[in-house]
């Protein structure tokens, strides 16, 4: 597999803001996810981790911005006015009966085997 697109600007904007991944804290315990990330984060948690000082942001699922995307509510104080951004789904977000998004486009559901 490779990184989408989307998980690269996620990344990059995480890695800016969290002073805590520069700090070298190596655990042996990992716990072990066999999960894309759009399979355990919600619509509504992913746009509070890409926009981690808008605390009352929440995913507009009734407003649907086409397959892979998600409309993220913006509030007043953000903009002037009450607002929303487009972002793209993490990989494994769902996209239909059996289907999430990979790299942006909604595809049949991979099932990652634990080895």
């Amino acid at each position: 597999f490779k990184f989408s697109p989307c998980c690269n600007e996620m990344i990059s904007i995480i890695a800016r803001v969290r002073r805590c991944l520069s700090v070298k804290n190596v655990h042996k315990d990992l716990l072990r996810d066999h999960r894309f990330p759009g399979e355990v984060a919600s619509l509504t948690r992913q746009c509070q981790w890409w926009f981690t000082q808008v605390p009352e942001t929440y995913a507009m699922t009734e407003y649907a911005m086409g397959i892979c995307r998600v409309k993220c509510y913006m509030p007043k104080r953000v903009l002037g006015w009450e607002a929303y951004t487009v972002m793209s789904v993490m990989d494994g977000s769902p996209c239909g009966n059996e289907t999430a998004c990979y790299n942006g486009v909604c595809k049949k559901k991979i099932i990652v085997k634990r080895q």
